[in-house]
């Protein structure tokens, strides 16, 4: 495979298999993933997907109780951020009560910066995982390379609350926290 230079410019960048695998083992396959592809859905098999075409912030997630794996693009949409508004989103599901759970793959620690002061729970308000180790993220070319900075991967109960299991699954990728700890 060829080393490509992981770029912000592009939010073409999946989440590699066995980080979903780990998903799947705490949430099991994720009613919807709101920023994704059809390409990126053969692997976290999503009942439903929304791509970019979709526009996943101005339209509807749910009216039932889901769960929800959310590896937002990075960038800025109207010069805010994007994964601080795919964020606030899905709060707004939690709030509603239409969350039963979700995982959420932060692309950087930047993201942990990103969702403070916004009118919601940010991510460090949940149990994350800091992985040991940078995540290859994978390109739709099959290409698999690492950011230049560290992830971030949460877990966010809902209706339904597996902090447990999270924390026992994900304890292998890196440094579990949790704010009550």
């Amino acid at each position: 495979m060829t080393n490509v230079q992981l770029s912000s410019r592009s939010d073409e960048w999946y989440t590699p298999p066995y980080i979903i695998d780990l998903v799947h083992q705490v949430i099991g396959k994720p009613d919807l993933d709101p920023a994704s592809s059809v390409q990126a859905n053969e692997t976290i098999k999503a009942g439903r997907i929304l791509t970019k075409v979709d526009d996943a912030l101005s339209c509807d997630w749910t009216n039932i109780p889901i769960t929800v794996y959310l590896n937002p693009p990075g960038g800025k949409i109207n010069n805010r951020s994007s994964v601080a508004l795919f964020w606030q989103k899905l709060m707004g599901l939690r709030t509603d009560g239409l969350l039963l759970e979700a995982i959420f793959m932060g692309f950087s620690l930047e993201n942990l910066q990103v969702t403070q002061n916004l009118d919601c729970l940010a991510i460090a308000d949940f149990p994350i995982v800091i992985p040991s180790k940078r995540i290859k993220f994978v390109s739709p070319d099959g290409d698999y390379n690492a950011p230049t900075h560290s992830n971030v991967i949460a877990y966010i109960p809902g209706i339904t609350n597996n902090t447990s299991k999270f924390t026992q699954v994900f304890s292998t990728l890196g440094k579990l926290m949790h704010p009550s700890w």
